[in-house]
């Protein structure tokens, strides 16, 4: 679970990812893809496709621009607070823990359905995992495999749409 609801004024739920764990996604990914396309030479393209340690500066531009993205569409179905994007800071948890972290908050309404957030939490996950791997594809060439993995992530994006519907839907339905 990255999200928790925050008692105050307004009441608030934070959705959290820990950069770590979004680079380590990524970068999986990135990986394993790049072992299985092959050059015309039959070597894989781990050099060319990978997301490598050394460009973790790109990787955070990019993590910014797909957070800003997620969080506008937030911002269309449930309304836009204040200081409202968590960005490369540290995160307390529930549990005590802090880690650098990206992020949102939106305002936590007496009627949201709560069942629903486990889901838009999944969903935010997969949404920007596969925006920031689409967009270090575009920027390093493969056109290709930018437009295979976006597609993944507007599928994510279709999902996460309804949810934030029915997360809106008064729970005394």
């Amino acid at each position: 679970m990255s999200y928790q609801t925050i008692s105050g004024t307004p009441n608030l739920i934070q959705f959290y990812y820990f950069v770590d764990n979004l680079y380590d996604a990524v970068n999986w990914r990135s990986l394993y893809r790049a072992r299985n396309v092959k050059k015309q030479d039959g070597d894989d393209m781990t050099n060319e496709m990978a997301l490598q340690k050394d460009e973790e500066a790109a990787f955070n531009q990019i993590c910014s621009n797909s957070l800003h993205t997620l969080f506008d569409l937030y911002a269309k179905q449930t309304g836009e607070i204040e200081n409202a994007i968590i960005d490369n800071v540290n995160v307390v948890t529930s549990v005590s823990t802090t880690s650098d972290a990206v992020g949102f908050y939106i305002e936590n309404k007496a009627g949201y359905l709560y069942n629903k957030l486990a889901m838009c939490d999944k969903y935010n996950f997969e949404i920007l995992k596969n925006d920031i791997l689409a967009n270090w594809y575009e920027i390093i060439g493969f056109d290709e495999e930018a437009v295979r993995v976006a597609n993944t992530r507007n599928r994510w994006l279709g999902l996460l749409k309804k949810n934030l519907i029915y997360l809106r839907i008064p729970s005394s339905f």
